[in-house]
């Protein structure tokens, strides 16, 4: 009976130190969850800290608050481009002084009853078949300083199936009445300085061919000394020797006169109303 008591004495004694222990475990691992906790607190207050720190100013002490926002504006719903062009543009620029077409059948300027003092007149030399007269005479003092050509056919033979002077005037060159038609166009023209001073022509039905002399300008009359041709337009068979292309005695050129076809609407030399004759009105001042 003794030896029993002393058993259970001996178990119980064992039981309160494992609970003893026990209980010491416990309060070590509350004790270390409390230190980790704090830590990790501790960790996260030093972190904004920082944060708060990289916002301050450089030199100031104080906590710099970030800009107000800026507000958006949202952008036009029709956008226009910088430099707008405008709604009705200008046309495209146009000569200073546009050439009207002209009529068909343009009016004769009048033959002057009475020539003034130093003014003559040539004979007019070209084809045979015209009967309508044209003329342009200019009492403005303006002298001739070239042709429009224009160059065409009759069956196989050059012609020349358009005219249209063009006259130096005081205020710059302007070009005077078209006579025929032509889709083939050049511009024969003097040098600066010089003018019209003769023609030679070579006829048949139709005004064949044409040359050109031009003289040097001077104060009272063209330099006759002073002068050049042009090349042969038209049929080249028809072209005349060196020599001969060359006229005029230094007068100036004022006016043109002649004989013209009919002009009938048509294209050809003799429907469109071409020069077939030319003839000059000469004049040197006094």
């Amino acid at each position: 009976m003794p030896r029993n008591r002393r058993r259970d004495e001996d178990e119980s004694s064992s039981g309160s130190v494992v609970v003893s222990l026990l209980s010491v475990a416990f309060f070590v691992a509350l004790g270390i969850g409390v230190v980790v906790l704090k830590a990790q607190r501790r960790a996260a207050r030093n972190q904004d800290n920082v944060q708060v720190n990289d916002n301050r100013g450089g030199g100031g002490g104080g906590f710099t608050a970030p800009p107000a926002p800026q507000p958006v504006i949202p952008p036009p719903v029709n956008p226009q481009p910088a430099d707008p062009l405008p709604q009705n543009p200008d046309p495209k620029p146009q000569p200073v002084d546009p050439t009207p077409p002209d009529p068909p059948n343009p009016p004769v300027t009048p033959e002057p009853k009475i020539l003034k003092p130093g003014v003559r007149q040539t004979n007019p030399a070209g084809g045979a078949f015209a009967k309508n007269d044209y003329r342009e005479y200019r009492e403005d003092g303006a002298i001739l300083v070239g042709f429009e050509l224009g160059l065409g056919k009759a069956g196989t033979t050059d012609v020349i199936s358009a005219l249209r002077p063009i006259w130096l005037t005081a205020t710059g060159e302007k070009v005077g009445i078209g006579y025929g038609w032509t889709d083939n166009v050049i511009t024969v023209k003097a040098r600066d300085g010089y003018a019209i001073g003769g023609i030679v022509v070579a006829g048949g039905g139709a005004l064949e061919g044409v040359a050109f002399t031009f003289m040097k300008r001077g104060a009272k009359s063209l330099v006759a000394e002073d002068a050049y041709v042009s090349e042969w337009y038209g049929e080249q068979s028809r072209k005349p020797s060196p020599e001969a292309m060359r006229s005029g005695d230094g007068s100036f050129v004022i006016g043109i006169y002649g004989k013209r076809f009919d002009s009938k609407g048509g294209r050809k030399f003799d429907e469109s109303g071409a020069i077939a004759t030319v003839g000059f009105y000469l004049w040197v001042k006094e």
